[in-house]
């Protein structure tokens, strides 16, 4: 098992950890199941929204692209085949595309890299039939680009879910507040 180095993602993810579990927030975790209801619907909303911040910033590169993408054929500069150190197949090896794409006059030098099994199924659609040229998707404006079908849409199928799960809270919590008032109207009548 590797243990993180300090200035590694896992090493700063590890002293997150610790600081999350030390903070006075944490100490709700303990109290779910013993009959505080109105802390475990705090800690419920609170874990929903912090869910809601961190898959709605992993999918906003999909969304854009989704949303504001064009495909255009880009010119191959460089292909280039990276193989991993010890491999014997080409199972896990990268294809590396380099490309200019012309957006609206400006030349952009820009570049992707895709499994080799990708290529393999979804060469003959992107790939042009000249061989020197492929099918790039770009956000106008923007340096940011790759090519056509090279997407991770599943990182939105979490941020749905969280968007129904809040959806979902946020009625039953109308529901409930509702509830109250009428409550809170009758004792007063009384």
């Amino acid at each position: 098992m590797l243990l993180p180095r300090e200035g590694d993602l896992g090493f700063w993810a590890a002293g997150w950890v610790v600081r999350v579990l030390e903070s006075p927030m944490f100490i709700l975790v303990p109290r779910l199941g013993t009959g505080n209801a109105e802390a475990n619907k705090l800690l419920v909303y609170l874990l929903l929204f912090g869910l809601f911040i961190a898959s709605a910033v992993v999918s906003c590169s999909e969304i854009r692209y989704t949303a504001f993408g064009r495909t255009k054929e880009a010119v191959v500069e460089k292909a280039m085949e990276q193989y991993y150190p010890g491999d014997t197949d080409k199972s896990r090896s990268t294809l590396h595309f380099d490309y200019i794409l012309d957006d609206a006059g400006n030349k952009r030098h820009e570049s992707d890299a895709v499994d080799y099994s990708w290529i393999q199924e979804h060469g003959p659609t992107v790939l042009g039939e000249d061989g020197h040229t492929i099918a790039v998707q770009y956000l106008a404006g923007t340096d940011s680009s790759r090519i056509a079908g090279h997407n991770h849409r599943w990182v939105m199928i979490p941020f749905g879910i969280v968007v129904l799960m809040i959806v979902v809270a946020s009625v039953r919590f109308y529901r409930d507040f509702n509830e109250h008032q009428r409550r809170m109207a009758a004792q007063r009548e009384e």
